[in-house]
């Protein structure tokens, strides 16, 4: 219920392309909590942000002990704008890579854990291609492919029609965006403990695309761990940042 009425709305207000957004604006904000702590959490939000859970999540990162730096992103990273599309992800993927390296200079952080959820997990993914040495990732309902979850997804609707207007079909979109899918950009994991965790009742992030990356996250991650929830996108998302393992 909870996943219709957030599909629902979405489709009123987030689907149409912003016409002042470049690609340099994708990261709206980055925050760090807790600078001196003893390891280093990145945080990256779904689509719209990750509101009180997150803030929530944030608390209990730092009570356990970690600095955590928490990125938001412009709403428009994910549009019917293909090329715009691609060069956010790319504009993320490099910034965030390079924060990470920054921080790491200081010497502070014993380790480096990385959590995102829904569409934070193309980010996670892309920034594994480049900053390969996080210890604990943890993927909360990620979707195989941002084409076919951004065509089929129930929040997406109003995107889909826009780029059926333009002419584009399915296929055509996973050709144009094949370079950001998760399935595609798992060799930066491989070292790395993966934790995921999957929606059974996913509209949002259609549940056959997760189950579509987990199947090829166990068969290619050393360390992978797989749990299923009974509960929709919003509340598997919810239930992690309030209660999940995060130590």
């Amino acid at each position: 219920m909870l996943d219709r009425v957030i599909s629902h709305y979405s489709a009123i207000r987030h689907g149409a392309v912003v016409s002042d957004y470049s690609p340099q604006q994708a990261i709206t904000s980055k925050t760090i909590f807790n600078a001196g702590g003893e390891y280093l959490t990145v945080l990256l939000p779904p689509w719209h942000g990750g509101g009180a859970v997150y803030d929530r999540l944030i608390k209990r990162l730092v009570k356990n002990g970690s600095a955590v730096v928490s990125y938001k992103f412009h709403g428009q990273i994910l549009s019917a704008d293909i090329q715009q599309v691609v060069d956010s992800f790319h504009y993320i993927q490099e910034t965030i890579a390079a924060d990470i390296n920054d921080l790491l200079r200081t010497g502070h952080y014993r380790h480096v854990d990385v959590i995102a959820s829904s569409l934070g997990n193309v980010s996670l993914c892309l920034v594994a291609n480049m900053f390969q040495e996080f210890n604990r990732v943890t993927m909360i309902v990620p979707g195989a492919n941002l084409a076919t979850c951004t065509w089929d997804g129930s929040r997406t609707k109003l995107i889909r029609k826009e780029l059926e207007k333009q002419g584009i079909t399915k296929h055509d979109l996973e050709d144009a965006w094949s370079s950001l899918a998760p399935i595609h950009n798992l060799s930066g994991l491989k070292d790395s403990e993966v934790r995921v965790y999957m929606s059974k009742s996913d509209l949002i992030i259609p549940t056959r695309y997760q189950m579509l990356l987990a199947v090829s996250l166990k068969a290619d991650i050393r360390s992978c761990s797989l749990e299923e929830s009974t509960n929709g996108h919003v509340a598997t998302i919810a239930n992690f940042c309030i209660r999940g393992p995060i130590g």
